[in-house]
């Protein structure tokens, strides 16, 4: 029993150094500058430096796998965890943070170059310890689809270092964990469709502030009874469920860029500039060409019993109406709707597979499938 509340008190205490320290020494630091800039002068230059490093060097020991440091868009420059890796020419160079932390191996990486008129898939090989050569760069060689999608979603790969094999062998092991799975995966666009792609992340942002957003996942027709107690007279029932739109790349991926991603349910899908990447409950994924998909847009409206932020009114009416449509008096609750008007985005894949997301903002949506329309157009030709 003692053991065990050693070892509980022990592991608390790492979790709050790792946990609590790093934001608590932000926050000093941010107080410390607001009250020097308030007298007028700046923050001594060996502080500063101080404070750095040592919220660097704890951002080192608390490193995941699956969460890189993107310094811009589409750069060459990529980290993940203790690893720093550049694509230079036609190779990818790996190099480690701690000079004191050494693997005889190197990870896969991948390469995707996508341009008006051509389009190559890459990838490097790996070293393994048996095969190891002191050089760190390893070539771009031609990549499969199915290899790329192994790489880029990780297959088969463990979610957390190995088992304790030692005294202080926990750094190694994280180390070893981080070579073996971290995948990099780097996006090379040249200047027309990077012009593009970044519309397309113009338009995610837009649709992300939208306050109305659904995915759609059926219809059902109305008729009669069905239609005018408890539907507003509405023609159709539609089955939705609330839709997140954000700029983040998908669980389990190292890209340099972040794509437009929508989340619903367990549901994700992300927009690369080549594809369309769908996650469902972190297992199952499938991953579609662009050149395979269609865009449309369509107006349409809905009743809601509230009106969204900016949403354009468009009618009125009760939950329970008379066939005339007037309110249906033998019902004592019978609350107000109001019929706004809103657009469908609609992405139609040649597998059977059609995504229905619904918006109230009609720049936003058509801003998306414009660009979106462009790149698949590139990939058409380029297929």
């Amino acid at each position: 029993m003692e053991v065990f509340l050693v070892l509980f008190c022990v592991g608390l205490g790492i979790y709050y150094f790792k946990k609590r320290v790093p934001k608590k020494i932000e926050e000093f630091k941010t107080k410390l500058s607001q009250i020097v800039n308030k007298t007028g002068g700046s923050l001594p230059g060996d502080i500063a430096t101080r404070l750095d490093k040592l919220t660097s060097r704890i951002d080192q020991n608390k490193s995941s796998s699956f969460a890189n440091t993107l310094y811009q868009e589409f750069s060459k420059v990529m980290r993940i965890g203790f690893l720093n890796f550049e694509v230079v020419n036609n190779s990818l160079i790996t190099s480690c943070q701690n000079s004191k932390l050494t693997s005889l191996s190197r990870p896969k990486g991948s390469r995707v170059f996508i341009g008006a008129k051509e389009q190559r898939t890459q990838q490097t090989l790996g070293v393994s310890r048996v095969t190891h050569t002191e050089a760190h760069a390893e070539e771009f060689v031609k990549a499969s689809t199915q290899e790329f999608a192994c790489l880029l979603l990780k297959s088969g790969l463990p979610k957390r270092p190995s088992w304790f094999k030692g005294p202080l062998s926990y750094r190694q092991r994280m180390l070893d964990w981080q070579i073996g799975t971290a995948r990099p995966v780097f996006y090379e666009l040249d200047p027309t469709v990077g012009d593009i792609y970044k519309k397309l992340l113009s338009a995610g942002k837009l649709l992300s502030s939208c306050p109305y957003k659904r995915l759609d996942l059926g219809q059902q027709a109305l008729y009669g009874q069905e239609s005018t107690k408890g539907m507003s007279g509405a023609t159709y029932q539609i089955y939705s469920e609330p839709l997140t739109v954000s700029i983040s790349a998908p669980s389990r991926t190292s890209l340099n860029f972040t794509p437009v991603t929508f989340y619903s349910g367990g549901t994700t899908i992300s927009f690369f500039p080549d594809m369309i990447l769908i996650v469902k409950n972190h297992l199952d994924a499938t991953i579609i060409g662009l050149q395979a998909a269609k865009v449309e847009v369509i107006e349409r409206s809905t009743y809601l019993d509230y009106v969204p932020h900016n949403a354009e009114v468009i009618g009125h009416s009760f939950t329970y109406v008379n066939k005339d449509g007037g309110p249906d008096r033998r019902y004592n609750y019978n609350p107000q709707t109001f019929l706004i008007r809103n657009w469908d985005l609609d992405i139609h894949l040649k597998s059977d597979q059609s995504i229905h997301t619904t918006f109230s903002n009609r720049v936003a949506v058509e801003a998306f499938a414009m660009a979106l329309n462009q790149l698949i157009k590139i990939c058409h030709a380029t297929a």
